[in-house]
């Protein structure tokens, strides 16, 4: 099947999260287009927490780029601009590989247990596991509810969404993650047959 919204694809790694605000950042600047016109680019950044993100001062991010506070403000103009800018590289990332096993499964359970074992695996779990801030956009919950309208597969997928980020989270604060996959799993796992449709359970 084709994945709804997004293709797959690599990306190059990010650092993951640390048990710390931020581990670290690192301003790129890069060439683009003919003649080498210069742009800027940041290319990583890792933190856990959006809450923790502000006890971090712009002096101590900058330190861990090895950038000046100036080059920091001209890139992003703050702490948020950054977290925002290292939280839609990492969903990116994140939904490549969700798309990569939306085309190779088609069920729900396995696109949803992939998210969570990268996660896992590059320790984005914090960041991850919290919803966008402010009420912007969660692209997630898009790509979880066109891929439920693909499938034909009657549930809401801020809910199925919500259940994924709390697996992460009780990860990240340090349930036992086989425990926590399984659970995921079960929870999961009945979206492959549609409960919610006609003459399933609970009709």
């Amino acid at each position: 099947m084709n994945p709804p919204g997004i293709s797959a694809g690599s990306s190059t790694t990010v650092s993951p999260d640390g048990s710390a605000a931020w581990k670290s950042a690192r301003l790129a600047t890069e060439k683009t287009g003919p003649g080498g016109a210069s742009g800027s680019v940041a290319s990583t950044m890792s933190v856990t927490a959006l809450p923790g993100i502000t006890r971090v001062t712009v002096g101590e991010l900058a330190a861990a780029a090895d950038v000046t506070t100036g080059a920091l403000y001209h890139h992003f103009r703050n702490k948020m601009g950054l977290y925002l800018f290292v939280r839609a590289d990492v969903e990116q990332r994140l939904l490549d590989r969700m798309a990569g096993a939306a085309a190779a499964s088609g069920r729900i359970s396995d696109v949803l247990l992939v998210g969570f074992d990268y996660a896992i695996r590059e320790q984005f779990t914090y960041l991850l596991g919290q919803t966008p801030p402010d009420g912007r956009s969660d692209p997630v919950t898009d790509f979880v509810a066109e891929l439920l309208d693909s499938l034909a597969i009657d549930a809401e997928a801020g809910i199925v969404v919500a259940a994924w980020r709390a697996a992460l989270l009780a990860d990240a604060d340090g349930a036992e993650r086989i425990r926590i996959r399984t659970t995921l799993r079960r929870i999961v796992g009945g979206l492959d047959h549609d409960p919610a449709s006609p003459g399933g359970v609970g009709h």
